[in-house]
């Protein structure tokens, strides 16, 4: 698991990183809270979808729909 898990989250991480760095300019100590609020949002979506790809071994979303409260949990996120 982590040998999948980890890897992916650290390529995740890493573009998101330069993506706020290079592509939304928040590079400088002024732009801290962009960072840090893109950050957050990152890392709230990312584990929202781990939390549907961990519950079954199908395809998320294709073929297995979580129950009613997940996805609206989801949704809400």
């Amino acid at each position: 698991f982590m040998l999948w898990i980890g890897p992916t989250s650290s390529i995740f991480d890493v573009t998101t990183f330069a993506l706020l760095w290079f592509i939304f300019g928040a590079n400088a100590p002024e732009h801290q809270s962009l960072f840090q609020s893109g950050w957050f949002v990152e890392g709230l979506l990312s584990q929202t979808l781990v939390v549907h790809m961990l519950r079954t071994q199908r395809i998320p979303f294709f073929q297995s729909i979580a129950a009613l409260p997940v996805l609206v949990m989801t949704a809400l996120i």
